[in-house]
């Protein structure tokens, strides 16, 4: 109940686009491994990889060096940092990444990035980042160890105190 796919080859499923270079689907989990330029395209994202490994059937997955569009949310891995550089979408409503930089603007050397160890995303809500750097465009301003956004407030900046 394996496919295996040795050239570029693409999977589709309910809106969905997969390609890779290689690429092994289980059809009975709906969980596909793939290596060699990954792309998923669909629902509002464009994720390209050098490896990933997603589950249709439960709308979750992991994907390493990835950059792309979660929604509105622009990221890219840190290539400082590529060892544990991942984007994990763990559910339709939530995304993690690793090690990478987000931004709400779509070029190469973005105006302003923040980069983190972690970024919480929760789809059209909030996000919540630990080890955060602001940058603009490639000069860090302004080092945060916790940071959150409402995605709905029209303020960019919420900060409150713990303790």
């Amino acid at each position: 109940n394996t496919i295996y796919a040795n050239k570029r080859s693409r999977v589709y499923y309910q809106g969905l686009v997969l390609e890779a270079d290689t690429m092994s689907l289980d059809v009975r989990s709906e969980e596909v491994t793939a290596v060699g330029n990954v792309r998923l395209t669909g629902k509002g994202n464009d994720v390209t990889a050098e490896r990933m490994r997603y589950n249709f059937s439960q709308q979750e997955g992991v994907a390493f060096k990835a950059h792309g569009q979660d929604g509105a949310i622009h990221f890219r891995y840190n290539p400082e940092e590529t060892e544990f550089a991942t984007f994990q979408r763990l559910s339709e409503e939530e995304s993690l990444f690793r090690r990478s930089r987000i931004s709400g603007c779509n070029f190469e050397t973005p105006h302003y990035s923040i980069r983190a160890r972690e970024i919480l995303l929760y789809q059209k809500e909030r996000l919540f980042l630990k080890g955060a750097t602001l940058y603009v465009h490639k000069l860090p301003v302004f080092y945060l160890p916790v940071y959150t956004k409402s995605l709905n407030e029209s303020s960019p900046w919420f900060l409150r105190g713990v303790g």
